[in-house]
């Protein structure tokens, strides 16, 4: 695992994280029961993530870009980074920094979204598993029948 280094960090490593294909991800404590969430977009993923987080602060001066919130209590820090790493859905490899709490990365590999070939192989296997009629045709079957089949 590596140290994160997030912008605005003055370097000092106080986030934990997880770096994402389309972002990192990371938190620090302020203390007090206080913890602030920080988005790092890629260069790539600017203007696509930008609306998904249009009520979170920005820092977008001096070459910074980010989003982040305070929010209060572990329950919430670990609900507000959940739902940001479901809605980033990003594909590809989890990198956890030095002191990543293994919620964050089983948050981080849970969000990460089936591709449609993906999908489509799992309900392939599924419908050969449960050995239902025409299981033998259905990598010929449209998702929408593989869906409903495997239901």
């Amino acid at each position: 695992m590596r140290q994160f280094t997030m912008i605005g960090t003055e370097k000092t490593g106080e986030y934990v994280g997880v770096a994402l294909k389309r972002a990192q991800v990371g938190f620090r404590d302020l203390g007090n029961n206080m913890f602030r969430i920080r988005i790092e977009p890629t260069a790539r993923e600017r203007a696509a993530l930008s609306p998904l987080f249009n009520n979170w602060t920005t820092g977008m001066g001096g070459g910074e870009f980010r989003f982040s919130t305070v929010v209060f209590g572990q329950t919430e820090l670990v609900h507000r980074v959940k739902a940001a790493l479901a809605v980033i859905n990003s594909p590809g490899r989890i990198v956890g920094s030095d002191g990543c709490p293994q919620w964050l990365l089983e948050a981080a590999k849970a969000s990460k979204k089936e591709t449609v070939n993906q999908e489509r192989q799992r309900l392939v296997a599924a419908v050969k598993e449960q050995k239902l009629a025409g299981c033998n045709f259905a990598s010929r079957w449209s998702l929408a029948t593989l869906r409903q089949k495997t239901a």
